[in-house]
Protein backbone atom coordinates (compact mmCIF):
# COMPACT_ATOMS: atom_id res chain seq x y z
CA UNK A 1 0.00 0.00 0.00
CA UNK A 2 2.76 2.46 0.90
CA UNK A 3 4.73 1.56 -2.23
CA UNK A 4 1.70 2.12 -4.43
CA UNK A 5 1.06 5.45 -2.73
CA UNK A 6 4.64 6.57 -3.40
CA UNK A 7 4.45 5.49 -7.03
CA UNK A 8 1.14 7.18 -7.65
CA UNK A 9 2.36 10.31 -5.92
CA UNK A 10 5.54 10.39 -8.02
CA UNK A 11 3.58 9.86 -11.23
CA UNK A 12 1.19 12.66 -10.32
CA UNK A 13 4.07 15.04 -9.57
CA UNK A 14 5.77 14.11 -12.87
CA UNK A 15 2.58 14.76 -14.86
CA UNK A 16 1.97 18.10 -13.15
CA UNK A 17 5.62 19.09 -13.70
CA UNK A 18 5.37 18.18 -17.40
CA UNK A 19 2.24 20.29 -17.83
CA UNK A 20 3.80 23.25 -16.04
CA UNK A 21 7.01 23.04 -18.11
CA UNK A 22 5.01 22.74 -21.35
CA UNK A 23 2.97 25.79 -20.39
CA UNK A 24 6.09 27.74 -19.41
CA UNK A 25 7.88 26.70 -22.59
CA UNK A 26 5.04 27.82 -24.82
CA UNK A 27 4.62 31.11 -22.96
CA UNK A 28 8.35 31.93 -23.06
CA UNK A 29 8.72 31.07 -26.76
CA UNK A 30 5.72 33.18 -27.70
CA UNK A 31 6.93 36.08 -25.55
CA UNK A 32 10.44 36.06 -27.03
CA UNK A 33 9.06 35.75 -30.54
CA UNK A 34 6.75 38.72 -29.99
CA UNK A 35 9.70 40.75 -28.71
CA UNK A 36 11.73 39.98 -31.83
CA UNK A 37 8.81 40.82 -34.10
CA UNK A 38 8.29 44.10 -32.23
CA UNK A 39 11.93 45.05 -32.81
CA UNK A 40 11.53 44.20 -36.48
CA UNK A 41 8.40 46.37 -36.66
CA UNK A 42 10.34 49.32 -35.30
CA UNK A 43 13.21 48.70 -37.71
CA UNK A 44 10.92 48.40 -40.75
CA UNK A 45 9.04 51.55 -39.75
CA UNK A 46 12.33 53.46 -39.81
CA UNK A 47 13.24 51.89 -43.17
CA UNK A 48 9.85 52.74 -44.67
CA UNK A 49 10.26 56.40 -43.66
CA UNK A 50 13.72 56.42 -45.15
CA UNK A 51 12.44 54.76 -48.33
CA UNK A 52 9.97 57.62 -48.93
CA UNK A 53 12.91 60.00 -49.13
CA UNK A 54 15.11 57.93 -51.40
CA UNK A 55 14.98 55.42 -54.22
CA UNK A 56 14.74 51.61 -53.76
CA UNK A 57 18.31 51.32 -55.05
CA UNK A 58 19.60 53.71 -52.41
CA UNK A 59 17.56 51.78 -49.77
CA UNK A 60 19.12 48.52 -50.94
CA UNK A 61 22.61 50.01 -50.64
CA UNK A 62 21.85 51.19 -47.09
CA UNK A 63 20.49 47.80 -46.00
CA UNK A 64 23.58 46.04 -47.37
CA UNK A 65 25.49 47.50 -44.39
CA UNK A 66 26.20 45.59 -42.21
CA UNK A 67 26.68 42.59 -44.44
CA UNK A 68 25.10 40.07 -42.03
CA UNK A 69 21.69 41.78 -42.16
CA UNK A 70 18.84 39.59 -43.40
CA UNK A 71 16.80 41.71 -45.89
CA UNK A 72 15.19 41.73 -49.30
CA UNK A 73 14.29 44.81 -51.46
CA UNK A 74 12.01 44.46 -54.48
CA UNK A 75 10.92 47.07 -57.00
CA UNK A 76 7.43 47.58 -58.28
CA UNK A 77 7.83 44.80 -60.84
CA UNK A 78 8.90 42.30 -58.15
CA UNK A 79 12.54 42.15 -59.18
CA UNK A 80 15.03 41.76 -56.35
CA UNK A 81 17.20 44.85 -56.09
CA UNK A 82 19.34 43.69 -53.18
CA UNK A 83 19.44 41.35 -50.23
CA UNK A 84 20.19 37.78 -49.30
CA UNK A 85 16.76 36.88 -47.95
CA UNK A 86 14.78 34.64 -50.25
CA UNK A 87 11.03 34.59 -50.71
CA UNK A 88 8.95 33.27 -47.83
CA UNK A 89 7.89 29.65 -48.34
CA UNK A 90 4.21 28.90 -48.87
CA UNK A 91 3.97 27.01 -45.58
CA UNK A 92 4.92 30.18 -43.70
CA UNK A 93 1.44 31.50 -44.30
CA UNK A 94 2.22 34.38 -46.64
CA UNK A 95 1.28 37.04 -44.09
CA UNK A 96 3.05 40.30 -43.37
CA UNK A 97 4.70 38.70 -40.34
CA UNK A 98 6.05 35.15 -40.63
CA UNK A 99 8.08 32.81 -38.45
CA UNK A 100 9.68 29.91 -40.28
CA UNK A 101 12.96 28.09 -40.83
CA UNK A 102 15.50 28.98 -43.50
CA UNK A 103 15.61 26.63 -46.47
CA UNK A 104 19.29 27.37 -47.26
CA UNK A 105 22.34 28.92 -45.68
CA UNK A 106 22.15 32.70 -45.57
CA UNK A 107 25.19 34.65 -44.47
CA UNK A 108 26.22 33.40 -41.04
CA UNK A 109 22.98 31.44 -40.54
CA UNK A 110 22.60 27.79 -41.37
CA UNK A 111 19.66 26.20 -43.08
CA UNK A 112 16.98 25.27 -40.58
CA UNK A 113 17.52 28.33 -38.40
CA UNK A 114 14.28 29.75 -37.02
CA UNK A 115 13.75 33.37 -38.13
CA UNK A 116 11.12 36.10 -37.75
CA UNK A 117 10.34 38.08 -40.95
CA UNK A 118 8.40 41.31 -41.57
CA UNK A 119 7.29 42.41 -45.07
CA UNK A 120 6.26 46.05 -45.76
CA UNK A 121 5.03 47.52 -49.07
CA UNK A 122 6.55 50.88 -50.05
CA UNK A 123 4.48 53.82 -51.32
CA UNK A 124 6.87 54.30 -54.23
CA UNK A 125 6.21 50.74 -55.31
CA UNK A 126 8.02 47.60 -54.40
CA UNK A 127 8.54 46.19 -50.91
CA UNK A 128 11.13 45.66 -48.25
CA UNK A 129 11.51 42.55 -46.05
CA UNK A 130 13.66 42.33 -42.91
CA UNK A 131 14.28 39.15 -40.83
CA UNK A 132 15.90 38.40 -37.49
CA UNK A 133 17.21 35.05 -36.28
CA UNK A 134 15.39 33.60 -33.27
CA UNK A 135 18.54 31.93 -31.97
CA UNK A 136 17.94 33.07 -28.33
CA UNK A 137 14.49 31.50 -28.48
CA UNK A 138 15.75 28.17 -29.76
CA UNK A 139 18.68 28.21 -27.32
CA UNK A 140 16.39 28.83 -24.37
CA UNK A 141 13.91 26.22 -25.53
CA UNK A 142 16.68 23.63 -25.75
CA UNK A 143 17.90 24.61 -22.28
CA UNK A 144 14.39 24.40 -20.91
CA UNK A 145 13.74 21.01 -22.44
CA UNK A 146 17.10 19.69 -21.28
CA UNK A 147 16.44 20.93 -17.75
CA UNK A 148 12.99 19.34 -17.79
CA UNK A 149 14.35 16.00 -18.96
CA UNK A 150 17.08 16.06 -16.31
CA UNK A 151 14.57 17.02 -13.58
CA UNK A 152 12.06 14.41 -14.72
CA UNK A 153 14.75 11.76 -14.76
CA UNK A 154 15.87 12.76 -11.27
CA UNK A 155 12.25 12.74 -10.08
CA UNK A 156 11.64 9.27 -11.50
CA UNK A 157 14.86 8.03 -9.93
CA UNK A 158 13.90 9.58 -6.57
CA UNK A 159 10.44 8.02 -6.70
CA UNK A 160 11.97 4.65 -7.56
CA UNK A 161 14.42 4.93 -4.66
CA UNK A 162 11.64 5.95 -2.26
CA UNK A 163 9.42 3.11 -3.45
CA UNK A 164 12.30 0.65 -3.11
CA UNK A 165 13.18 1.92 0.38
CA UNK A 166 9.53 1.86 1.45
CA UNK A 167 9.10 -1.63 0.05
CA UNK A 168 12.19 -2.94 1.85
CA UNK A 169 11.14 -1.27 5.10
CA UNK A 170 7.59 -2.62 4.80
CA UNK A 171 8.83 -6.15 4.05
CA UNK A 172 11.25 -5.95 6.98
CA UNK A 173 8.52 -4.76 9.37
CA UNK A 174 6.11 -7.44 8.17
CA UNK A 175 8.83 -10.07 8.60
CA UNK A 176 9.43 -8.85 12.18
CA UNK A 177 5.71 -8.92 12.96
CA UNK A 178 5.38 -12.38 11.43
CA UNK A 179 8.29 -13.71 13.46
CA UNK A 180 6.91 -12.19 16.66
CA UNK A 181 3.47 -13.66 15.91
CA UNK A 182 4.97 -17.10 15.35
CA UNK A 183 6.86 -16.88 18.65
CA UNK A 184 3.64 -15.88 20.43
CA UNK A 185 1.76 -18.78 18.82
CA UNK A 186 4.61 -21.07 19.88
CA UNK A 187 3.90 -20.23 23.52
CA UNK A 188 5.88 -17.07 24.33
CA UNK A 189 2.87 -15.12 25.60
CA UNK A 190 5.04 -12.32 26.99
CA UNK A 191 6.37 -11.50 23.52
CA UNK A 192 5.05 -8.27 21.99
CA UNK A 193 5.18 -6.77 18.53
CA UNK A 194 7.88 -4.16 18.00
CA UNK A 195 6.72 -0.55 17.62
CA UNK A 196 8.94 1.97 15.84
CA UNK A 197 9.07 5.73 16.31
CA UNK A 198 7.42 6.42 12.94
CA UNK A 199 3.87 5.95 14.27
CA UNK A 200 2.62 4.78 10.87
CA UNK A 201 -0.22 2.39 10.05
CA UNK A 202 1.90 -0.68 10.86
CA UNK A 203 2.78 0.79 14.27
CA UNK A 204 -0.89 1.48 14.96
CA UNK A 205 -1.69 -2.14 14.09
CA UNK A 206 1.17 -3.38 16.29
CA UNK A 207 -0.08 -1.26 19.22
CA UNK A 208 -3.62 -2.61 18.79
CA UNK A 209 -2.33 -6.20 18.69
CA UNK A 210 -0.18 -5.57 21.78
CA UNK A 211 -3.20 -4.21 23.66
CA UNK A 212 -5.16 -7.27 22.59
CA UNK A 213 -2.35 -9.54 23.82
CA UNK A 214 -2.23 -7.66 27.13
CA UNK A 215 -5.96 -8.14 27.52
CA UNK A 216 -5.68 -11.83 26.65
CA UNK A 217 -2.83 -12.15 29.15
CA UNK A 218 -4.95 -10.51 31.86
CA UNK A 219 -7.86 -12.83 31.10
CA UNK A 220 -5.62 -15.90 31.18
CA UNK A 221 -4.07 -14.75 34.45
CA UNK A 222 -7.53 -14.21 35.85
CA UNK A 223 -8.62 -17.63 34.63
CA UNK A 224 -5.60 -19.22 36.29
CA UNK A 225 -6.29 -17.35 39.52
CA UNK A 226 -9.94 -18.39 39.42
CA UNK A 227 -8.97 -22.01 38.83
CA UNK A 228 -6.53 -21.90 41.73
CA UNK A 229 -9.07 -20.21 43.97
CA UNK A 230 -11.77 -22.70 42.99
CA UNK A 231 -9.46 -25.56 43.89
CA UNK A 232 -8.61 -23.87 47.19
CA UNK A 233 -11.92 -22.35 48.31
CA UNK A 234 -14.50 -24.74 46.88
CA UNK A 235 -12.74 -27.95 47.82
CA UNK A 236 -13.54 -27.41 51.51
CA UNK A 237 -17.34 -27.09 51.15
CA UNK A 238 -17.41 -30.02 48.73
CA UNK A 239 -15.48 -32.18 51.18
CA UNK A 240 -17.77 -31.00 53.95
CA UNK A 241 -20.82 -31.97 51.92
CA UNK A 242 -19.38 -35.39 51.21
CA UNK A 243 -18.39 -35.97 54.83
CA UNK A 244 -21.81 -34.91 56.11
CA UNK A 245 -23.57 -37.15 53.60
CA UNK A 246 -21.44 -40.15 54.60
CA UNK A 247 -22.04 -39.36 58.27
CA UNK A 248 -25.79 -39.20 57.76
CA UNK A 249 -25.78 -42.47 55.84
CA UNK A 250 -23.81 -44.19 58.62
CA UNK A 251 -25.44 -42.72 61.70
CA UNK A 252 -29.00 -41.84 60.69
CA UNK A 253 -31.48 -43.77 62.84
CA UNK A 254 -34.72 -42.36 61.50
CA UNK A 255 -36.25 -40.65 58.53
CA UNK A 256 -36.00 -37.32 60.38
CA UNK A 257 -32.21 -37.71 60.68
CA UNK A 258 -31.96 -38.43 56.95
CA UNK A 259 -34.14 -35.39 56.17
CA UNK A 260 -32.00 -33.12 58.34
CA UNK A 261 -28.84 -34.37 56.65
CA UNK A 262 -30.29 -33.88 53.18
CA UNK A 263 -31.50 -30.38 54.03
CA UNK A 264 -28.01 -29.41 55.24
CA UNK A 265 -26.53 -30.87 52.07
CA UNK A 266 -29.02 -28.89 49.98
CA UNK A 267 -28.05 -25.72 51.85
CA UNK A 268 -24.38 -26.35 51.06
CA UNK A 269 -25.24 -27.06 47.43
CA UNK A 270 -27.24 -23.81 47.25
CA UNK A 271 -24.20 -21.96 48.59
CA UNK A 272 -22.00 -23.49 45.90
CA UNK A 273 -24.55 -22.58 43.22
CA UNK A 274 -24.64 -18.98 44.48
CA UNK A 275 -20.85 -18.89 44.34
CA UNK A 276 -20.75 -20.18 40.78
CA UNK A 277 -23.50 -17.75 39.74
CA UNK A 278 -21.53 -14.87 41.24
CA UNK A 279 -18.43 -16.06 39.40
CA UNK A 280 -20.38 -16.16 36.14
CA UNK A 281 -21.73 -12.64 36.67
CA UNK A 282 -18.25 -11.27 37.47
CA UNK A 283 -16.77 -12.95 34.39
CA UNK A 284 -19.53 -11.61 32.13
CA UNK A 285 -19.19 -8.11 33.57
CA UNK A 286 -15.41 -8.06 33.16
CA UNK A 287 -15.73 -9.37 29.59
CA UNK A 288 -18.33 -6.69 28.76
CA UNK A 289 -20.93 -9.30 27.82
CA UNK A 290 -23.70 -7.71 29.92
CA UNK A 291 -26.10 -5.46 28.00
CA UNK A 292 -25.73 -1.78 28.89
CA UNK A 293 -29.42 -1.19 29.61
CA UNK A 294 -28.77 2.12 31.35
CA UNK A 295 -31.32 4.60 32.61
CA UNK A 296 -31.23 7.73 34.74
CA UNK A 297 -32.27 7.16 38.36
CA UNK A 298 -31.72 8.64 41.80
CA UNK A 299 -28.87 6.90 43.63
CA UNK A 300 -29.99 8.47 46.92
CA UNK A 301 -33.43 6.83 46.66
CA UNK A 302 -31.84 3.49 45.79
CA UNK A 303 -29.45 3.70 48.76
CA UNK A 304 -32.36 4.60 51.05
CA UNK A 305 -34.29 1.51 49.92
CA UNK A 306 -31.30 -0.78 50.47
CA UNK A 307 -30.56 0.68 53.91
CA UNK A 308 -34.21 0.31 54.89
CA UNK A 309 -34.08 -3.34 53.75
CA UNK A 310 -31.03 -4.12 55.90
CA UNK A 311 -32.07 -2.07 58.93
CA UNK A 312 -33.81 -5.03 60.65
CA UNK A 313 -30.72 -7.23 60.24
CA UNK A 314 -28.47 -4.47 61.59
CA UNK A 315 -30.77 -3.99 64.59
CA UNK A 316 -30.82 -7.74 65.22
CA UNK A 317 -26.99 -7.74 65.31
CA UNK A 318 -26.95 -4.67 67.57
CA UNK A 319 -25.42 -2.47 64.84
CA UNK A 320 -26.19 1.18 64.12
CA UNK A 321 -26.97 1.85 60.44
CA UNK A 322 -26.98 5.53 59.36
CA UNK A 323 -27.79 7.16 56.03
CA UNK A 324 -26.72 10.61 54.79
CA UNK A 325 -27.91 11.32 51.26
CA UNK A 326 -28.39 14.36 49.05
CA UNK A 327 -31.63 14.60 47.12
CA UNK A 328 -31.57 14.28 43.33
CA UNK A 329 -28.23 12.50 42.86
CA UNK A 330 -29.00 11.20 39.39
CA UNK A 331 -26.72 8.74 37.61
CA UNK A 332 -26.99 6.74 34.40
CA UNK A 333 -26.76 3.00 34.96
CA UNK A 334 -28.37 -0.37 35.39
CA UNK A 335 -30.58 -0.10 38.48
CA UNK A 336 -30.38 -3.81 39.34
CA UNK A 337 -26.58 -3.90 39.11
CA UNK A 338 -26.17 -0.73 41.21
CA UNK A 339 -28.54 -2.26 43.76
CA UNK A 340 -26.20 -5.26 43.83
CA UNK A 341 -23.31 -2.88 44.54
CA UNK A 342 -25.05 -1.28 47.52
CA UNK A 343 -26.22 -4.67 48.79
CA UNK A 344 -22.75 -6.24 48.64
CA UNK A 345 -21.11 -3.28 50.36
CA UNK A 346 -23.67 -3.33 53.19
CA UNK A 347 -23.39 -7.09 53.62
CA UNK A 348 -19.59 -6.89 53.76
CA UNK A 349 -19.77 -4.08 56.31
CA UNK A 350 -22.23 -6.01 58.49
CA UNK A 351 -20.24 -9.22 58.20
CA UNK A 352 -16.64 -8.00 58.52
CA UNK A 353 -16.94 -4.51 60.01
CA UNK A 354 -17.42 -5.40 63.64
CA UNK A 355 -15.11 -3.58 66.08
CA UNK A 356 -12.31 -5.59 67.65
CA UNK A 357 -13.57 -4.42 71.03
CA UNK A 358 -16.73 -6.45 71.57
CA UNK A 359 -18.09 -3.86 73.99
CA UNK A 360 -18.11 -1.22 71.28
CA UNK A 361 -21.19 -0.99 69.07
CA UNK A 362 -20.77 -1.50 65.34
CA UNK A 363 -21.59 1.62 63.31
CA UNK A 364 -22.12 1.63 59.55
CA UNK A 365 -22.52 4.93 57.66
CA UNK A 366 -23.92 5.08 54.13
CA UNK A 367 -23.48 8.38 52.31
CA UNK A 368 -24.52 9.62 48.86
CA UNK A 369 -23.26 13.05 47.82
CA UNK A 370 -22.42 15.18 44.81
CA UNK A 371 -18.80 16.19 44.41
CA UNK A 372 -17.43 18.25 41.48
CA UNK A 373 -20.00 17.04 38.99
CA UNK A 374 -19.89 13.41 40.15
CA UNK A 375 -21.98 11.26 42.50
CA UNK A 376 -20.15 9.45 45.29
CA UNK A 377 -21.47 6.42 47.21
CA UNK A 378 -19.60 5.72 50.46
CA UNK A 379 -20.06 2.82 52.91
CA UNK A 380 -17.98 3.09 56.10
CA UNK A 381 -17.65 0.92 59.20
CA UNK A 382 -15.67 1.08 62.44
CA UNK A 383 -14.29 -2.45 62.25
CA UNK A 384 -10.71 -3.69 61.92
CA UNK A 385 -10.37 -2.39 58.35
CA UNK A 386 -8.04 -3.76 55.67
CA UNK A 387 -4.29 -3.10 55.67
CA UNK A 388 -2.99 -1.10 52.71
CA UNK A 389 -0.92 -4.06 51.52
CA UNK A 390 -4.03 -6.31 51.35
CA UNK A 391 -6.51 -3.93 49.68
CA UNK A 392 -5.63 -4.87 46.11
CA UNK A 393 -5.96 -8.59 46.94
CA UNK A 394 -9.32 -7.95 48.61
CA UNK A 395 -10.74 -6.82 45.25
CA UNK A 396 -9.71 -10.02 43.46
CA UNK A 397 -12.05 -12.93 42.95
CA UNK A 398 -11.97 -15.23 46.00
CA UNK A 399 -9.76 -12.59 47.59
CA UNK A 400 -10.47 -13.49 51.21
CA UNK A 401 -8.05 -12.32 53.87
CA UNK A 402 -6.86 -14.66 56.57
CA UNK A 403 -8.93 -12.89 59.22
CA UNK A 404 -12.14 -13.54 57.29
CA UNK A 405 -11.63 -17.17 56.30
CA UNK A 406 -13.56 -18.37 59.34
CA UNK A 407 -16.56 -16.26 58.29
CA UNK A 408 -18.99 -17.77 55.75
CA UNK A 409 -18.60 -16.24 52.32
CA UNK A 410 -17.18 -16.77 48.85
CA UNK A 411 -14.83 -13.80 48.55
CA UNK A 412 -16.65 -12.53 45.46
CA UNK A 413 -18.47 -9.52 46.93
CA UNK A 414 -15.89 -6.80 46.30
CA UNK A 415 -14.79 -8.31 42.98
CA UNK A 416 -18.41 -8.15 41.82
CA UNK A 417 -18.61 -4.51 42.96
CA UNK A 418 -15.42 -3.73 41.04
CA UNK A 419 -16.76 -5.41 37.88
CA UNK A 420 -20.07 -3.50 38.04
CA UNK A 421 -18.22 -0.23 38.67
CA UNK A 422 -16.01 -0.89 35.65
CA UNK A 423 -19.05 -1.52 33.46
CA UNK A 424 -20.46 1.88 34.52
CA UNK A 425 -17.16 3.74 34.09
CA UNK A 426 -17.05 4.32 37.85
CA UNK A 427 -14.06 4.11 40.19
CA UNK A 428 -13.79 1.92 43.30
CA UNK A 429 -11.44 2.76 46.17
CA UNK A 430 -10.76 1.21 49.59
CA UNK A 431 -9.73 3.78 52.19
CA UNK A 432 -8.98 3.87 55.89
CA UNK A 433 -11.83 5.11 58.11
CA UNK A 434 -9.72 5.34 61.29
CA UNK A 435 -10.96 3.01 62.60
CA UNK A 436 -12.51 0.73 60.03
CA UNK A 437 -12.83 0.67 56.28
CA UNK A 438 -14.39 3.16 53.86
CA UNK A 439 -15.45 1.92 50.41
CA UNK A 440 -15.91 4.75 47.89
CA UNK A 441 -17.64 4.28 44.52
CA UNK A 442 -17.62 7.37 42.27
CA UNK A 443 -20.06 7.64 39.33
CA UNK A 444 -20.47 10.20 36.57
CA UNK A 445 -23.48 12.31 37.45
CA UNK A 446 -26.40 13.15 35.22
CA UNK A 447 -27.23 16.84 34.81
CA UNK A 448 -28.92 17.97 38.01
CA UNK A 449 -28.55 20.75 40.52
CA UNK A 450 -26.83 20.13 43.84
CA UNK A 451 -28.97 19.80 46.97
CA UNK A 452 -27.63 20.11 50.53
CA UNK A 453 -27.06 16.79 52.25
CA UNK A 454 -29.92 15.76 54.51
CA UNK A 455 -29.26 13.48 57.47
CA UNK A 456 -31.70 10.59 57.47
CA UNK A 457 -31.44 8.29 60.50
CA UNK A 458 -32.72 4.82 59.78
CA UNK A 459 -35.94 4.15 61.67
CA UNK A 460 -35.90 1.35 64.20
CA UNK A 461 -37.91 -1.67 63.05
CA UNK A 462 -41.23 -2.30 64.73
Amino acid sequence: RSVRAVLWGGALVAIISALLVAFAYQAVVETLTRQHVALLDEEVAVLATFAEQTSPAALAATLAKPTNRLFRVEDASGSVLAGTLGPAPDEAGGGARNVYRLQQDVGALEAGTLIARVNVALRSGGSVSVARALTPVTTFSKFLLTGFLIGLTALVALVALMASATSRRTRRRIAELTQASEEIMAGDLKRRLAVSRNQDEIDELACAVNRMLDRIGDLMTGLKDVSDNIAHDLKTPLNRMRARTESVLRSARSEADLRDGLEQTIDDADGLIRTFNAMLVVARLEAGAVARSFEAFDLSALASDVVELYAPLADEQGSQLNLAAADGCLIDGNRNLITQVATNLLENALKYGRPANCSKRQTIDVEVRRERGRVVLTVSDNGPGIPVSDRARALDRFGRLEASRTTPGSGLGLSLVRAIAGLHGATLALEANNPGLRVVVTFDAAATKQTPIAQKPVPEPV
